[in-house]
C-alpha cells in the first residue's frame, strides 16, 4: 500500500474509575481513530462523563461574558493547565460580578433617564412661564400643559393662546383657554398627552440638577468597574473557551464506548508505529490498570481509516485526491502518480516559457496572500515549472516562435545565433530566425498509414496508451493484494492480452509482421473470455472504452494548439500590426498584447487544469481506483490547531 500508512486495530479495556485518565491520555497522544459504538454482547453504550453537563453550562456562561465584554474568540488553540474546580469557581465569580454590575448599570441608567426627563420638564415649564402652584387659583381661564409630537399641526389652536418649547425631539405646550371651554377634541387631534402637574409642584430644579450629576458619577464608576472586570479577566475568558470546548469533547467521548458494570471498552485504529507509544501512555496514566489488545482487521468488510504518508513534494498533490476521493485502505494512493503526470500534462498543454514564468509568479503571489491555498498553489507552481520546460521544447515565448531576419542577424552579431529558415506567412515567404526547439507543435507532423498527423497530437495518443496501461498495472497489483492472483489476471491482466491481440491484428494487416491475422484475433478472443470470467458482461461492454480512453489523450495536444493559436492572433494579427504604425499606436499595440496574453493565460490555466484533472479522474482512475476511503481522524488536538 504505497504511501498509505499501516494501521493496527486495537481494543482498550480499563476500569470505569480510570475513564478520564484514559480519555485524557488518548487526547494528548492524538493517535486513536475511534470506531463508533457498536453493540457487543454483554455490554451497552457508554454515557457522557458527569462533568459534561457542568462544562456545557460553563461554556454558555463563558460565551455570554465574551459577548457582553465584546471579546473575540481565539481562532487557534492554546493548551494550558486546566482544573475544572478552579475554573468553575473563577468563572462564577466573574459571571456574578458581571451580572451584578450590569443590573446596577441598568437601574442607574433608568433612574438617570427619569431624572433627566423631570429636569427637562421643570425647565420647560419655567420657559413657558407656568407656575404649577398658582394654576389652582385660576377661575376665569384654564391652562392645559402636556407633550405633543414635534411635527404636530397647531392650526386648530388659533382661537386659543398657547406657547411651545422643544424638549428632546418632542414639544412641551401650554394652552390657555377660557374657563369651561371644551378643547379636548382639538388637543386630541394634535397628539396631546397631558402632564400630571401635581408631580412637579414641589420639584426644585437645583435638587434635580444635583441628582442628575450624582447619577452620572455613579454610572461612570460602574462603567469603570465593568471595564476593569473585562481587562482583568480578558485573557482568562478568551484562553479558556477552546479549552472548555475540548474538555466537553473528552467528556462526551464515552458515547462511542461499550461499557459493562465495571469497565469501559474502546475500539479503534492506530498507526502501527504508534501502538507501542499508545500502550505505554495508557499504562502510565492508569498504573497499568488497562489492557491493550491488537485485533485482526477484516480488510474486505471493515472501513479502515486511511492516513496518507507522502514525502513533502508529493504531499501537495494530496489536495487533488481530496477533490476526488481518498483511496481505500487496501488501495494504492495515486498521489505519487499525480505528482509525476499532472504537471507533465499541464506543461505539455500550456507549453510556453513566458506563460510558465507569468503563472509561476501569479501562483506564488496567491500562496503568500492566502496561506490556506498553499498546497494547491504548490501544485500549480510545479506545473508552471514544467510549462517553462515544455516552452523550451516547443521554442515558444509568449506565443513568439521566431524573430525577424534583421533582429536575428543583429543578435547573431552579439553571439546569440538562432536557426535561420524560410517561413511562408500570409501568402508570402519570409526569412526568420527561429528560437531553439525540439518540436514545432504547430507544423511538425508524422505520417500514419499515409495520413499526416501533427506530432503533438500523435504523442498525446502515445502518452494516453502509456498512462492507461500504468493504470491497468496498478489495478493488477491492487487486485493481487486484495483478492489474489486469479482475480488480478482475469480482471486486469486480460486487458494487456487484449491490447497485444489488437497490435498483432494491426501489424498483420499492415504487413509489418508475418504473423497471420487469425493469431491476433485468437489472442483478442482469449482476452474477451478472460474479461467475461473476471468482470462478467460489464467487462465485454467496456472493451471499446479502453481504446476511446487512449484517444481521449489527443486533447493534450489540441488544448495546447488552441492556446498557441490565440497567442499568435494576439501577436501577429492584433498587436504587431498596430505597433508597426509607430507613434501612439505602439502604446496601443502593447496594451492589446498585455490584455490579450492575460486572457490567454487565464484560459491557458483553466483548460490544462480541467483537462489534466479529467484525464486522471476519468480515463486513468477508472482502471484501478475505486476510492471511498475514510480519512484517519484521531481523537485529540491536531497540531495545526495549536
Amino acid at each position: 500500500m504505497i504511501s498509505v500508512e499501516k494501521m493496527n486495530k486495537i481494543r482498550v479495556v480499563a476500569p470505569k474509575s480510570k475513564s478520564y485518565a484514559v480519555i485524557d491520555t488518548l487526547y494528548k497522544l492524538h493517535a486513536l481513530h475511534l470506531k463508533k459504538y457498536k453493540e457487543l454482547k454483554g455490554t451497552e453504550q457508554g454515557a457522557p462523563l458527569q462533568s459534561a453537563e457542568e462544562l456545557s453550562a460553563s461554556l454558555i456562561k463563558l460565551r455570554n461574558l465574551l459577548t457582553s465584554f465584546d471579546l473575540q474568540s481565539r481562532k487557534d488553540f492554546e493548551p494550558i493547565p486546566f482544573s475544572r474546580a478552579s475554573f468553575t469557581k473563577k468563572l462564577e465569580e466573574i459571571y456574578t460580578s458581571s451580572t451584578t454590575l450590569t443590573k446596577d448599570i441598568a437601574e442607574k441608567e433608568a433612574d438617570l433617564v427619569k431624572e433627566q426627563k423631570t429636569l427637562s420638564i421643570v425647565q420647560g415649564l419655567s420657559k413657558l412661564g407656568v407656575d404649577v402652584k398658582s394654576l389652582d387659583s385660576l377661575t376665569l381661564t384654564s391652562v392645559d400643559v402636556g407633550m405633543i409630537p414635534a411635527d404636530a399641526d397647531l392650526s386648530g389652536l388659533q382661537d386659543h393662546g398657547y406657547k411651545v418649547v422643544t424638549l428632546n425631539g418632542e414639544q412641551l405646550i401650554a394652552v390657555v383657554s377660557a374657563a369651561n371651554t371644551d378643547i379636548e377634541e382639538q388637543l386630541s387631534g394634535i397628539g396631546f398627552v397631558a402632564l400630571d402637574l401635581a408631580n412637579y409642584a414641589d420639584v426644585v430644579e437645583q435638587k434635580v440638577v444635583l441628582q442628575v450629576g450624582k447619577l452620572k458619577k455613579q454610572l461612570e464608576q460602574f462603567d469603570k468597574s465593568y471595564l476593569e472586570l473585562k481587562i482583568q479577566n480578558k485573557s482568562f475568558l478568551v484562553r479558556h473557551e477552546k479549552v472548555v470546548e475540548e474538555e466537553i469533547r473528552k467528556a462526551e467521548l464515552p458515547l462511542d464506548f461499550s461499557i459493562t458494570d465495571q469497565s469501559i471498552i474502546i475500539t479503534g485504529f492506530v498507526p502501527k508505529k504508534e501502538v507501542e507509544n499508545v500502550t505505554k501512555g495508557l499504562e502510565a496514566a492508569t498504573n497499568s490498570a488497562v489492557d491493550v489488545e491488537i485485533l485482526d482487521i477484516d480488510l474486505h468488510h471493515e472501513d479502515v481509516p486511511v492516513k496518507l504518508n507522502n514525502p513533502n513534494p508529493v504531499k501537495n498533490f494530496e489536495v487533488l485526491m481530496r477533490l476526488y476521493e481518498l483511496p481505500k485502505y487496501i488501495e494504492m494512493d495515486p498521489s505519487i502518480l499525480l505528482f509525476i503526470t499532472f504537471p507533465f500534462f499541464f506543461g505539455y498543454m500550456l507549453g510556453d516559457v513566458g506563460y510558465g514564468i507569468a503563472t509561476f509568479m501569479i501562483f506564488y503571489g496567491v500562496k503568500k496572500k492566502f496561506p490556506d491555498t498553499r498546497q494547491f498553489m504548490n501544485v500549480l507552481m510545479i506545473a508552471s515549472l514544467v510549462t517553462i520546460a515544455f516552452g523550451g521544447v516547443y521554442g515558444e515565448y509568449l506565443g513568439f516562435e521566431y524573430v525577424s531576419e534583421a533582429t536575428g542577424e543583429a543578435w547573431c552579431e552579439k553571439g546569440i545565433c538562432f536557426h535561420k529558415e524560410l517561413l511562408e506567412h500570409h501568402g508570402h515567404e519570409e526569412i526568420v530566425y527561429s528560437f531553439p526547439r525540439l518540436i514545432q507543435r504547430s507544423h511538425d507532423s508524422v505520417s500514419i498509414g499515409g495520413m499526416d498527423l501533427l506530432s503533438v497530437l500523435f504523442i498525446g495518443i502515445l502518452i494516453g496508451a502509456v498512462h492507461v496501461n500504468i493504470g491497468l498495472l496498478v489495478g493488477f497489483f491492487n487486485k493481487l493484494k486484495a483478492h489474489g492472483l486469479k482475480h488480478a489476471i482475469f480482471e486486469k491482466f486480460s486487458w494487456f492480452v487484449m491490447q497485444a491481440g489488437v497490435v498483432l491484428i494491426i501489424t498483420s494487416l499492415l504487413g509489418v509482421t508475418r504473423i497471420r491475422v487469425w493469431v491476433g484475433a485468437g489472442v483478442f478472443f482469449l482476452s474477451a473470455v478472460m474479461l467475461y470470467i473476471g468482470e462478467g458482461p460489464q467487462g465485454i461492454i467496456e472493451i471499446p472504452a479502453i481504446f476511446s480512453n487512449m484517444l481521449s489523450y489527443v486533447r493534450l495536444g489540441a488544448v495546447g494548439l488552441a492556446s498557441l493559436g490565440l497567442a499568435l492572433v494576439v501577436n501577429e494579427e492584433l498587436a504587431l500590426p498596430l505597433m508597426a504604425k509607430g507613434g501612439v499606436w505602439i502604446l496601443l499595440g502593447i496594451t492589446v498584447m498585455i490584455i490579450g496574453h492575460l486572457i490567454n493565460i487565464a484560459l491557458g490555466v483553466l483548460g490544462p487544469f480541467l483537462h489534466g484533472i479529467r484525464l486522471h479522474y476519468v480515463e486513468f482512475f477508472s482502471k484501478f481506483f475505486s476510492g471511498g476511503g475514510q480519512e484517519y481522524e484521531p481523537f485529540g488536538l491536531n497540531d495545526t490547531e495549536v
